[in-house]
């Protein structure tokens, strides 16, 4: 496999430079500007990536070690061939790294290894397929929408779990029986991450209107990023 992006090791964690990343991917936004709105999709320092300050010509800048599994989520958003190239060279990286710590020692074993990557290639496939549908949309869609697009597909997540899973993240306000059931907080709001909008509806011979809560294209490419956190 040919090195597009050098890939090293910090803290036992394989991490690619995003300053290079940001090179290979020919984005025109200076790079301060860039990686400080990528870390906005909702990655953490110490986790997702670490900052060093370095030297250079009696300068001193940021550096960022970012991890395999958020170059690849960064490169996915870019929406460019050379996001698409740099999204499949971190899949083939993650896998060569996978195959590594899982050397098969019987015949048994290298069977399922090999059955247990052909599973993880289709379902890498398939969420590729979602997450560039999702990642295409310049629209907010309703929880239940982003439920039937990608969790109902990959998670077997309905609306309703996701619902709770979401409360339980302290992103939607829990309070049944009350208007703003299911409303996100403030916080997450002025973020960019919800939209919330009246939707009208007859009671008897009344005109009355009902909130709902719509996910905006910045908090779909959160939640598919973090779709892990957010189960756990």
């Amino acid at each position: 496999m040919k090195e597009l992006i050098k890939v090293t090791e910090k803290d036992g964690k394989q991490v690619v430079s995003a300053r290079e990343l940001h090179g290979f991917l020919e984005v025109e936004t200076k790079f301060a500007d860039w990686i400080k709105r990528m870390i906005e999709y909702g990655f953490f320092e110490n986790e997702d990536y670490v900052t060093v300050l370095k030297k250079e010509n009696r300068k001193t800048f940021k550096e960022y070690a970012i991890t395999l599994e958020m170059a690849k989520e960064i490169s996915m958003i870019q929406r460019s061939d050379k996001g698409k190239q740099a999204r499949l060279y971190f899949i083939e990286c993650e896998k060569k790294l996978t195959q590594q710590h899982q050397l098969p020692q019987t015949f048994a074993q290298a069977l399922q290894l090999a059955a247990d990557q052909a599973k993880q290639i289709e379902l890498l496939k398939e969420k590729e397929k979602v997450a560039d549908r999702l990642l295409t949309s310049d629209i907010a869609v309703s929880i239940g929408e982003f439920a039937k697009c990608y969790c109902d597909e990959l998670h077997n997540i309905g609306q309703n779990r996701l619902f709770d899973l979401l409360r339980r993240r302290k992103h939607l306000i829990d309070s049944k029986g009350h208007p703003k059931h299911n409303t996100p907080y403030q916080k997450y709001i002025d973020n960019g991450y919800y939209q919330v909008i009246q939707r009208p509806y007859k009671k008897g011979d009344k005109d009355s209107y009902r909130l709902q809560t719509l996910i905006t294209p910045k908090g779909q490419k959160w939640m598919l990023g973090n779709l892990d956190i957010i189960l756990n």
